[in-house]
């Protein structure tokens, strides 16, 4: 491939990631199975695989008619990002803002809290998710289980050992929600956006999504039983696995305003503005809009939080459109 071509192929991948758009055809992909070579999570008497070893080929087109246009990146793409060992840099770091970011963090928290008696999250005294960063290390990528893309099924549970947890809302113990170091921290806006930083934010990521698909792997979520009990009554009409998506950036929208002028958390006199927000998303997802059951709500809640935290990281990150801009239109890239 000549250097011309291969600049035209990295403009039009380029102009697909800023559009979210275009056509994906996956032609192969390794799903989990008795084949699966990858690393295991082991948890009692069973054993969870990574989902790392497919092999994806894409053919992506953009229509002529948005070639020139510079997309945006909404709610809808940012929750679908896959994580990955490295460093943040994209053109998307004025999409979104640190206010909106922490302030839905901050309400997300309090709700979590409220759908678990306040005995999730748990925060770990850790500057680096030490599962993640093993996984980071292994040069290892993760995924949530829900996407538009099909290589997204399943997600990704990273190897490792899992405290559990029984939730109210699942028949089953589920891995703990962990967090890096407290909730001051957390919430904190003024925290360094300097790479180290940034690449112990990943390694808590990968977390989340090992949460996540772990998770989306219940009847509560994913809509049906084990084999062994075909049964089994199922809660909950969000189809959320499919659907997900949609509701973050539905979801994220409808409380724009709040999270954006939230200028108090819960330990600098905002506790009881906080917990009237997260009420009202709790009842928002539940029976005023969405019809979630309580465990949807907390599936949901966590992919709003990471959806949050991946904007965050996006925001302070290393910002990349001026390289994009001349790509784009410096008349001498394409003559090298």
């Amino acid at each position: 491939m000549t250097m011309e071509s291969r600049l035209s192929a990295l403009i039009r991948r380029q102009e697909v990631a800023q559009l979210g758009i275009g056509e994906i055809k996956t032609t192969e992909f390794s799903k989990i199975g008795p084949q699966h070579q990858g690393p295991d999570v082991h948890l009692g008497d069973e054993t969870f695989h990574s989902d790392d070893d497919g092999k994806i080929e894409e053919d992506i087109s953009l229509p002529t008619s948005s070639r020139n246009i510079i997309g945006k990146m909404s709610w809808f793409w940012v929750c679908q990002i896959d994580v990955v060992p490295g460093y943040v840099a994209t053109p998307w770091t004025s999409q979104f803002s640190t206010e909106f970011c922490v302030g839905a963090i901050t309400v997300i928290l309090e709700a979590i809290g409220i759908l678990t008696d306040y005995s999730q999250p748990v925060y770990l005294d850790k500057s680096c998710h030490p599962r993640g960063l093993d996984w980071m290390k292994s040069n290892l990528s993760t995924f949530p289980p829900y996407g538009v893309s099909a290589n997204h099924h399943h997600g990704t549970v990273i190897s490792g050992c899992y405290s559990t947890a029984f939730f109210s809302a699942f028949r089953a113990p589920l891995f703990q929600i962990e967090l890096l170091r407290h909730y001051g921290f957390q919430v904190d806006r003024h925290q360094p956006s300097d790479a180290a930083n940034l690449r112990s934010r990943l390694t808590e990521l990968m977390a989340i999504d090992s949460w996540l698909s772990y998770c989306g792997r219940q009847p509560e979520i994913c809509g049906h039983g084990p084999p062994s009990d075909p049964n089994i009554v199922v809660v909950g009409v969000g189809d959320l696995l499919y659907t997900m998506p949609k509701l973050i950036e539905r979801t994220m929208e409808s409380f724009k305003f709040e999270f954006e002028n939230l200028e108090r958390t819960a330990i600098d006199g905002g506790q009881q503005i906080v917990q009237q927000i997260a009420e009202n998303l709790l009842d928002t997802l539940g029976w005023k809009v969405e019809g979630l059951s309580p465990a949807e709500k907390l599936f949901a809640l966590v992919a709003m939080l990471r959806a949050s935290k991946m904007a965050l990281s996006i925001v302070q990150g290393t910002d990349t459109s001026i390289l994009r801009d001349i790509l784009l239109n410096d008349v001498q890239v394409h003559l090298v």
